[in-house]
Formats: C-alpha cells, structure tokens, sequence
C-alpha cells in the first residue's frame, strides 16, 4: 500500500466517521450505518480499481452531509466530512491516474507533492467554512454577486497556474 492509498483510506474513514456520527447524534442510527456502508462500498470500489462512479459517491457524501444539516446536525461536523470527502475523492483521482502510469512511488515527489497542495486546498477549505459558520454579515445580493464572481474569477486564475506549473 502507497503513502496516497493511506492518506486516501484516511480521508475515508474521517468522512465517513464525521457523517456518521453526526447521524448518530440526532438520533437517526439507520442513516449513520448506512453511512458506513456507503464507506465501505467506496472502499472496495478503490480496492477493486473500479474507476468511474467516484463522482457519484462524491455526490452521495455531500448530499448526505446537506440533508443532515438540514436534520439540524453541528454544521462544523458536516463541514469537515464535506471536505474530508472532496479529499478522498481528489485522492481516488490520484490514484486512478497514477495507476494509468507506470508504478510511481510515493518518494518520487510526484505524491508528495499532490499531498502537498491538497492539504494546502483542505487548510484554506476548512478555515474558510469556519470563517463562514462563525460570522454571519448582513450583505445584499449584487454584494454576494460581486464577492462570487470575484471567486470564480480567483480559482480559475489558480487553477490556470497550477496547471501550469505541473506541465
């Protein structure tokens, strides 16, 4: 097992515990083991490399993570199952594409460095989501308009230079 298979099964076991307990503190034991079953249907999809329905069960973790807050579940626990999924999910990708290459090892930088940059991506995620459960502004809508262009402006120019960088 590789450095990125270890820290992908990490990012697995923290969404799918964080989603689960949330379940579980309010009470919905049936939700939470389903949870875990979803996991454990993830894992064995990576374990098997059946590459192609990590998107879906993206959607499935977020998803699930938006109906339990909306069942009133601590907003900062479905925060971090959100981005501990994006994070395993990232990591799935990872893997798929390093499996397409020849073998590539953890040492050789290329996996250090995506780990790197999606802890990096997970810090500024994490805080951002903080910043944003703890404050709460009165802002008007061509305000909110304004502040999303800008963010979508932000991450295209990020991801432009990434990409660049990584060629």
């Amino acid at each position: 097992m590789t450095s990125v298979e270890r820290f992908f099964w990490g990012h697995m076991l923290a969404a799918v515990a964080v989603l689960s307990i949330g379940y579980a503190l309010r009470g919905l034991g049936l939700c939470s083991l389903g949870i875990v079953f979803l996991g454990l249907v993830w894992l064995s999809m990576q374990q098997r490399k059946a590459w192609g329905s990590e998107g879906l069960m993206l959607f499935i973790f977020v998803v699930g993570a938006g109906i339990a807050l909306y069942l009133r579940v601590q907003p900062w626990l479905m925060l971090l199952a959100v981005v501990s999924s994006l994070g395993a999910w990232d990591l799935y990708h990872f893997l798929m594409r390093l499996n397409a290459a020849d073998r590539v090892e953890f040492e050789s930088g290329l996996g250090r460095e995506h780990l790197r940059r999606l802890g990096l991506v997970e810090l500024i995620g994490m805080l951002a989501g903080l910043v944003a459960l703890t404050f709460h502004p009165q802002v008007t809508f061509w305000w909110e308009a304004l502040l999303a262009l800008l963010a979508v402006i932000g991450l295209s120019l990020l991801i432009a230079r990434i990409r660049k960088e990584t060629e």
